[in-house]
């Protein structure tokens, strides 16, 4: 399966309101990843979400001036097929604990 373009993720309450995560499919080197569209960026917030088998794990990332991407913390995780429209259920990665937990139910639309 060839993975959508552009993807948009977000819980019911998020949806209602508008304020969905839209991302758009990069290549950093020979990897495909998603990364949150700017137009989408809140704070200078910048994401990722990558296939890391069996998860698809979203980060938050740095990006130098030429373009090195500097992976930092986990957020949220999934071991569906989140690029499937549709509801899909994700973990969440606490900090303070260094565990992945929750249950966060969201749906994923292609645009």
């Amino acid at each position: 399966m060839s993975l959508p373009s552009h993807i948009s993720i977000g819980a019911k309450t998020a949806r209602q309101r508008g304020y969905e995560y839209h991302y758009d499919l990069v290549k950093v080197g020979e990897i495909e990843m998603y990364m949150l569209s700017s137009a989408n960026r809140k704070d200078d917030e910048k994401l990722v979400l990558q296939k890391e088998s069996p998860f698809w794990v979203a980060y938050n990332i740095k990006e130098s001036e030429d373009g090195v991407i500097d992976f930092g913390q986990p957020r949220f995780r999934t071991k569906e097929n989140m690029v499937e429209k549709g509801w899909h259920s994700w973990e969440m990665y606490d900090v303070k604990s260094g565990q992945w937990a929750g249950d966060l139910q969201c749906s994923t639309e292609w645009s």
